[in-house]
């Protein structure tokens, strides 16, 4: 009886015993190319749930720490990451990496920041600072609310003595004259009338570069962003902080800190009690300058704000910024009134008019445009900068439109 015949890779011996082979160098590699890429894989799944630094300079620390190259031929920065997550994700399958969240919470540890308030005594300077402050805004919010309580006498006045019925109160004739002054309603008619036939007046060329904001004097010798009497200016800096400076002696009165990004754009309320702040953060802060502290913060915008500027009834309070939005904010609720989608780019500049009955914005998108303070719609586009728009400014008369660009040129619309 023959046995069968021996299976295919084992060697039979004379004993009966099965012997094994040695594989040879080309089934080694192959063996060893298979765990390869079983580990590539395997990492690969390890390392989507991997937390990777994003900043550049994190990504690079992180590869150094691992003796691994910063950035290899042809790589950009989010190959360099990807590649970071790879190798995190091999050291994590061969135990050699712990716990990613756990790495990221010791890192915490180790580089937290202590932030705790900090009160600095006043100087002689701030404290007089303050106190013209006060005595002066007081004067002005009086002198507005009684200007605010005489419109509305002459406004229910004029709608008693036009009709007896309270349904047609929205069907009076805007030709009604008060006191030989006209009302409200007729000057913002007239005003929007002129607005809606604002045209390209003039264009001139300043100065072989690029304009960055373009203002009009009050009076004629100077203008600056600080308050109203032209006492004091605030300073924005990269620095998170702002300062309020005596314009006479060049003094730094305050120094004041409290956000988190960099600061950037400044709004005086029309009393001078309150001053404005934005920052990259999208978040602008609400200061009170009679006492120093913080009133209130609004955080709204999805990007870096930019402008702020305060309504001339105290209250209403318009920022922009990156987003291509112009948020509209209520003081006296706290809180967000309107979001005008004003821009298809940056806003760089906003100004309302003296009157407050139109708000000017301009934007990167190379655009000029007006708004109505009563419903916020759009009155008016002025269109002829070649390039982006960095500032608009309205004449005291309201007659005039101001604004400049990186085509070198400023203009007047009229």
């Amino acid at each position: 009886m023959s046995l069968p015949p021996p299976p295919v890779g084992n060697v039979a011996s004379g004993t009966g015993q099965i012997e094994t082979l040695a594989l040879s160098a080309q089934s080694l590699a192959e063996q060893s190319k298979h765990k390869e890429i079983m580990m590539d894989l395997e990492a690969k799944k390890v390392g989507r749930k991997i937390v990777v630094p994003t900043l550049v300079e994190d990504v690079r620390a992180k590869l150094r720490s691992y003796g691994e190259p910063v950035r290899l031929f042809g790589e950009n920065p989010a190959d360099v990451r990807s590649r970071l997550r790879l190798i995190m994700g091999r050291l994590k399958v061969e135990g050699v990496l712990v716990d990613s969240n756990e790495e990221e919470f010791n890192d915490k540890q180790q580089h937290v920041e202590v932030t705790k308030v900090v009160y600095t005594k006043a100087s002689p300077n701030l404290i007089s600072a303050r106190q013209k402050i006060t005595k002066s805004s007081l004067e002005k919010s009086s002198a507005r609310l009684q200007a605010e309580r005489l419109r509305r006498s002459k406004t229910r006045r004029r709608l008693t003595s036009s009709s007896s019925s309270p349904s047609e109160y929205f069907y009076l004739d805007r030709s009604l004259v008060i006191g030989g002054i006209p009302s409200e309603e007729d000057y913002a008619s007239t005003l929007y009338s002129h607005c809606l036939s604002t045209s390209l007046s003039s264009s001139e060329f300043s100065s072989s570069r690029i304009l960055t904001s373009s203002k009009y004097s009050p009076n004629g010798d100077i203008y600056t962003t600080g308050w109203e009497d032209g006492e004091y200016v605030v300073t924005t800096s990269a620095d998170r902080s702002w300062r309020m400076w005596d314009v006479r002696t060049g003094e730094c009165v305050l120094l004041q800190d409290g956000h988190f990004r960099e600061c950037y754009g400044v709004g005086f309320q029309p009393d001078g009690a309150l001053v404005s702040t934005t920052d990259f953060g999208g978040v602008t802060v609400v200061w009170d300058l009679r006492t120093g502290r913080k009133v209130q913060h609004f955080q709204g915008h999805t990007k870096r704000v930019l402008c702020c500027e305060w309504s001339g009834n105290g209250f209403e309070m318009a920022t922009a910024g990156d987003d291509g939005t112009v948020k509209i904010w209520d003081m006296r609720q706290r809180k967000l009134q309107t979001t005008i989608p004003a821009h298809s780019g940056l806003i760089s500049g906003m100004k309302f008019s003296p009157s407050s009955e139109f708000l000017a914005t301009s934007s990167y998108d190379g655009k000029v445009k007006l708004f109505s303070t009563r419903s916020w719609n759009v009155i008016r586009t002025l269109e002829g900068h070649t390039g982006q728009v960095t500032g608009v400014d309205i004449s005291e008369d309201e007659k005039e439109i101001l604004s400049s660009g990186f085509d070198k040129t400023f203009k007047t619309w009229r």
